[in-house]
C-alpha cells in the first residue's frame, strides 16, 4: 500500500477546513512540527481510513467519538493509495444521527480505460472492509507490528512471546492459505467419512432386501396358478354376455329414433326464442325512431336562432384579431429595441478591448520583468549558496585542524576495537569446531544405533525395542538439527566478522593517513578566504540590478491600476447611454402605448369557445330535421320485419306440436317392450368383478415381479458399495495427510524456519550499521527441553561484545536500535512477499533515546533502506534529525484547526 493524498476533516486537530496531504511526488518524508500540533493525527487518520483503527483510541469503548474534532459531529477521511499496481480510493466517515453513531465505508478502484473510480463497496461496512484488507494484504495487528513503529511502541515485536511473533511471520509469508488449505481438507476428510457411513448405510438395506428373494419366488409360483383360473372364468362369461347384447340392440334402435325427436323439439324451442328476441329488438328501434321525428323543431326557428350566434360570433372574433395584431406590433418592437442595444453594447465593447489590449502588453512586460527578477534571485540564491558552502568549507577546515587531537584518540580507541573483534573472532572459530565435533559424534551414535543387529544397546547393554531405536534416532536427529542451526549461525557470524574486521583494517589505514594530512588543510582554509571574497563582491553587483528590476515592477503596477479604473469608467458610461438612446426612448414609447391599447380592447375568451359549442349544436339539429323523410322510411322498414318474424313464429308452434305426438308414441313403445336390460347389467357386473380380481392379481403380479428385481439388484448394489467405500476409505486417508501437511506442524513449519535466516540476515545487516559491528540478533527455532530433545519457538538472542545478554538488560538507546533493525527487516520481508502489497515504512517518534553518534547511523540506516520501499513517513521534532530529510510536511495548529505545509529543502 502507497499511500498518494489523504484528506481530514475534523479528525483530531484537524478543523473542518479540511486539510489535503500529497504524498505522491516524495519518497523520503519528515513529519515536523511542535507537540501536539498532529503530526502523529496524519498516521492515524491513514490506519483509521483502511482500518478503521486509531492508536490513540485502540481497546476504548466508542474509540471513533474521541476522534472527532472539539465541537464537530462529524468527521471525514478521504485516502488514495496504490496497492498491487492498482489505484484505489477510500472514504471513510463518522457522525451521528439522532444521537446514534454512524459510520460511512466507500472503495473505489481506478480504470485506466473509463477514466474515472469504480465502485467496489459492498452491502455491509463488514464486507467493504473485508475487501480493503484483502486488498492491502494486511491486517491491522500485523502492520503495527512491522511497518508501523508507533511512537513508545517500537518494542511491539520483540515483546511478543514466540508464538505470536510466529503468527506475524506466518501472516507475512501467507501462510493463511495453507491454513485454509487445512480446513478445505479437513472438510473433505469429513465430506468422505459421512459418504462412508450413507454408503455403509445402504449396503446394509440391499442386504436385507436380498435376503427376501426365496419367499418371493414361491408367492410368484401361488399368484401366477390363481391367474390362470381367473383367465378361465372370464373366457366363458364373455360368451353369455354376446347373447345378451344381441336382444337389447333390437330396443335400443326405437330409443335412438325418440332421443332423435326429442332433439328436434328443443332445437324448434331454440330457433322461436331467437325470433322472439329479435322482434322485441324491432320494436324498440321503431319506437326510438318515431319518438325522434316527433320532437324535431321547424327548420325555420332554427335558421333564426343561428343568423344571431353567427352575428355575435363574427363581432367576438373581430376582438379577437384586433388583439392579436397590436401584440404582434408590440413583440416586433421589442425586438428592434434589442437590437439597438446589442449595437450600442458593441461600440462599448470596442473601446473596452482597446484598453485591455494596453492592460494585456503590460501584463506581459511585467512577467517578463518577473521572469528577469526570479532568474537574479535564482542567481543569487546560488551564489548564496556557494557562499555558505565555502564558508562551511572553511569552518570545516578549521574545525578539522582542530580536532587534530580528537582524531588521534579516535584512532587509538578503532585500534583496540579491532582487537577486541579479533578475540570475538576466534571465541565464534572455537564454537564452530566444537559444533562440528558435535556432529561428527551424533553422526556415528546414529550408526551404532542404526546398523546394530543385537536387541540389546552395545553400550549400556539394556534390551532395544525396534520402537525405543526408532525412538533414539528420532532424538539425535533433531539435535542433528540443531546442532546444524547453531553451525550455520557461527559460519554466519564469521562470514560477517571477516568482512567488518577487513573493513576496519582498511579504515585504521585510512585514519593512520589523515593524521598526516593536516598541512594540506592549511592550504585549503587560505583558498577558501580568497574565494569567499569574489563570491561577495559578485553576490553585491546582482542585489543592485535586483533593485533596478524591482522598480521597473512598481511602475507596471501603476499603470495597470490606471486600465482597471478605465475599465470601470467605460461600464459606467455604457449603462448612462442605454437610457438617453433616443432611438430606444421612441420605440419603448410605442410599446407603452400598444400596450394601452390592449388593456381596452373587450375580448372574452370563454365566450367565444361557447359560441363556437353553441354553433355546432345548431348545425347538427338542422342536419337531423333535414333527414326527415329518410327516417320515416327507416320507421316503414323496422315495422314490416317485425310483422314478418310474428308469421315465423306461428309456423314453428305448429311443427312443434305435430312432433311432440310422434314421440309420446315412440315412448309407449319402449315402455311396453322387454328389453333383457337386468340379464344383461347383472352379467356385465359379473364380468366387472372377475376384471377386478384379474387386474388385483396382475398388480401382485408385477408387485412380485419387482421386488424379485429389487432383490436382484441389491445383491449387485451391496458389491458395488464395498468397492466404493474402500476407494472412499482411501481417499479419505489422504486429505488426512494433507490436513497434517498443510497445519501448523507441517509445511507452515518448513516455510517459517526457511525464512528466519533472511529475516535474522537483513537485521544483522542494519544493526551492524547502526552499532559499528558491536551488537548481533540470533533468532532461534528450536529450543532444548529439560526433559530431553527439542521444542519449536522463536527466541530472540541478543550478543554484544560483553556477550549474549537478555534484550531486557540493555539501555534504552540500544533496545530501540535492536528493535529498530528487526522492524526494518521483518517490513523489508513484507515488502517483497508476493501477496503483500504493503510498501510504505512509518516511523513515529522514538528517535530522542539516542546520542548524536546513534541518531547520525539511524538516519544513515533509513537513506540505506530507501531503496526497498516506495516512501518512508517519519514524525520527529528532532532538529538534528530534519536537517537530513529534503521534504518537510510542516504541522501549524491554529485557531480553526491544524493547518499542513509542505516544504522542499534540497
Amino acid at each position: 500500500m502507497i499511500p498518494l493524498r489523504l484528506t481530514l476533516k475534523n479528525f483530531l486537530s484537524y478543523g473542518p477546513s479540511g486539510q489535503t496531504i500529497n504524498f505522491e511526488p516524495y519518497s523520503l518524508m519528515c513529519l515536523s512540527g511542535r507537540n501536539g500540533h498532529g503530526k502523529s493525527a496524519i498516521l492515524d487518520a491513514i490506519t483509521w481510513a483502511v482500518w478503521g483503527c486509531a492508536r490513540k483510541m485502540l481497546g476504548v469503548a466508542k474509540g471513533d467519538d474521541g476522534l472527532v474534532h472539539l465541537g464537530q459531529k462529524e468527521m471525514v477521511i478521504h485516502l488514495e493509495f496504490v496497492a498491487g499496481g492498482q489505484k484505489y480510493r477510500i472514504r471513510r466517515e463518522f457522525f451521528k444521527s439522532y444521537g446514534k453513531p454512524v459510520t460511512r465505508l466507500d472503495v473505489e478502484l481506478f480504470d485506466i480505460n473509463l477514466n474515472h473510480y469504480v465502485t467496489l463497496t459492498d452491502k455491509s461496512i463488514r464486507a467493504t472492509q473485508e475487501k480493503i484488507e484483502e486488498i492491502v494484504g494486511v491486517d491491522f495487528a500485523t502492520f503495527v507490528s512491522t511497518s508501523f513503529l508507533r511512537q513508545g511502541q517500537s518494542n511491539e515485536f520483540s515483546k511478543k512471546t514466540p508464538r505470536e511473533r510466529k503468527e506475524i511471520i506466518a501472516s507475512i509469508i501467507g501462510l493463511a492459505t495453507f491454513d485454509a488449505r487445512a480446513a478445505q481438507a479437513l472438510e473433505r476428510s469429513k465430506e468422505f467419512a459421512q459418504k462412508i457411513l450413507q454408503i455403509q448405510f445402504g449396503a446394509d438395506q440391499a442386504l436385507r432386501v436380498a435376503g427376501e428373494l426365496p419367499a418371493i419366488e414361491v408367492d410368484l409360483a401361488s399368484m401366477q396358478q390363481q391367474a390362470q383360473g381367473l383367465d378361465d372364468a372370464l373366457a366363458l362369461l364373455s360368451k353369455d354376455l354376446e347373447i345378451s347384447s344381441l336382444r337389447f340392440q333390437k330396443v335400443d334402435s326405437v330409443r335412438q329414433d325418440a332421443a332423435r325427436a326429442d332433439a328436434e323439439l328443443k332445437s324448434s324451442a331454440a330457433h322461436e326464442q331467437a325470433l322472439i328476441t329479435k322482434l322485441l329488438a324491432y320494436v324498440h328501434s321503431w319506437r326510438a325512431l318515431h319518438a325522434k321525428l316527433i320532437g324535431l323543431p321547424p327548420l325555420d326557428t332554427l335558421l333564426a336562432q343561428r343568423s344571431a350566434c353567427v352575428a355575435r360570433f363574427d363581432v367576438v372574433a373581430a376582438a379577437e384579431k384586433t388583439l392579436h395584431e397590436a401584440s404582434a406590433l408590440r413583440e416586433a418592437l421589442n425586438k428592434e429595441i434589442l437590437v439597438l442595444q446589442t449595437e450600442l453594447k458593441h461600440n462599448f465593447e470596442l473601446k473596452k478591448t482597446e484598453i485591455v489590449r494596453k492592460k494585456n502588453e503590460a501584463l506581459t512586460q511585467k512577467k517578463y520583468l518577473l521572469s528577469a527578477h526570479a532568474d537574479l534571485a535564482g542567481r543569487i540564491q546560488r551564489i548564496e549558496h556557494q557562499h555558505k558552502e565555502l564558508i562551511a568549507q572553511r569552518v570545516a577546515c578549521i574545525n578539522q585542524l582542530a580536532q587534530r587531537g580528537d582524531i588521534e584518540t579516535a584512532y587509538d580507541a578503532s585500534r583496540k576495537l579491532f582487537e577486541k573483534r579479533k578475540a570475538f573472532y576466534h571465541s565464534c572459530v572455537s564454537k564452530r569446531s566444537m559444533a562440528q565435533a558435535a556432529l561428527l559424534e551424533l553422526a556415528e551414535r546414529k550408526d551404532v544405533v542404526g546398523l546394530v543387529e543385537s536387541p540389546a544397546c552395545p553400550l549400556c547393554e539394556q534390551l532395544l525395542t525396534l520402537k525405543r531405536k526408532q525412538f533414539l534416532l528420532h532424538q539425535m536427529g533433531k539435535q542433528e538439527r540443531l546442532a546444524q542451526h547453531k553451525l550455520a549461525r557461527a559460519i554466519s557470524v564469521l562470514k560477517s566478522l571477516e568482512e567488518v574486521l577487513k573493513a576496519q583494517r582498511s579504515q585504521l589505514e585510512l585514519d593512520a593517513r589523515l593524521c598526516s594530512s593536516f598541512q594540506v588543510l592549511e592550504q585549503d582554509l587560505i583558498r577558501f578566504n580568497r574565494e569567499v571574497l569574489v563570491v561577495e563582491h559578485e553576490l553585491e553587483g546582482l542585489r543592485a540590478k535586483e533593485r533596478e528590476v524591482v522598480a521597473q515592477l512598481n511602475d507596471l503596477e501603476r499603470s495597470l491600476t490606471q486600465l482597471e479604473q478605465d475599465t470601470l469608467a467605460c461600464d459606467a458610461a455604457f449603462d448612462v447611454a442605454l437610457k438617453t438612446d433616443e432611438r430606444i426612448f421612441l420605440r419603448l414609447t410605442q410599446v407603452h402605448q400598444l400596450s394601452r391599447k390592449i388593456a381596452l380592447v373587450e375580448y372574452d375568451a370563454h365566450e367565444h369557445q361557447e359560441l363556437k359549442t353553441r354553433l355546432a349544436q345548431l348545425d347538427s339539429i338542422l342536419s337531423d330535421a333535414q333527414k326527415r323523410a329518410v327516417h320515416f322510411e327507416e320507421s316503414l322498414r323496422l315495422r314490416h320485419s317485425a310483422l314478418q318474424c310474428i308469421q315465423e313464429i306461428r309456423r314453428i308452434r305448429h311443427e312443434s306440436g305435430v312432433k311432440k305426438e310422434t314421440l309420446r308414441g315412440l315412448l309407449q313403445i319402449i315402455s311396453s317392450s322387454d328389453d333383457g336390460g337386468g340379464e344383461l347389467r347383472e352379467l356385465e357386473a359379473r364380468k366387472g368383478v372377475l376384471s377386478q380380481e384379474r387386474e388385483q392379481t396382475s398388480r401382485s403380479l408385477g408387485s412380485l415381479m419387482e421386488r424379485k428385481q429389487r432383490a436382484l439388484s441389491a445383491q449387485i448394489q451391496r458389491d458395488e458399495s464395498l468397492l466404493e467405500i474402500e476407494h472412499l476409505t482411501q481417499e479419505k486417508k489422504e486429505y488426512e495427510m494433507l490436513v497434517d501437511a498443510f497445519g501448523k506442524n507441517g509445511i507452515q513449519a518448513l516455510l517459517i524456519e526457511e525464512i528466519l535466516p533472511e529475516v535474522e540476515h537483513e537485521a544483522n545487516a542494519l544493526l551492524a550499521r547502526l552499532t559499528d559491528n558491536q551488537m548481533q540478533i540470533f533468532i532461534e527455532s528450536l529450543r532444548d527441553l529439560k526433559s530431553g530433545g527439542v521444542r519449536e519457538t522463536l527466541d530472540i538472542q541478543i550478543s554484544d561484545s560483553v556477550g549474549v545478554r537478555p534484550y531486557e538488560m540493555f539501555s534504552g538507546g540500544e533496545a530501540f536500535r535492536i528493535d529498530f533493525a528487526l522492524r526494518i527487516a521483518v517490513s523489508k520481508l513484507l515488502a517483497r512477499r508476493a501477496g503483500t502489497h504493503l510498501q510504505t515504512l512509518f516511523i513515529d517518534e522514538g528517535f530522542g533515546s539516542q546520542d548524536e553518534e546513534g541518531l547520525s547511523r539511524l538516519t544513515q540506516a533509513l537513506f540505506a533502506v530507501q531503496r526497498d520501499f516506495e516512501k518512508i513517513i517519519v514524525v520527529s521534532h528532532l532538529e538534528r534529525l530534519k536537517e537530513n530529510f529534503p521534504v518537510h510536511i510542516v504541522v501549524d495548529k491554529r485557531s480553526g484547526g491544524s493547518v499542513v505545509q509542505i516544504e522542499e529543502r534540497g
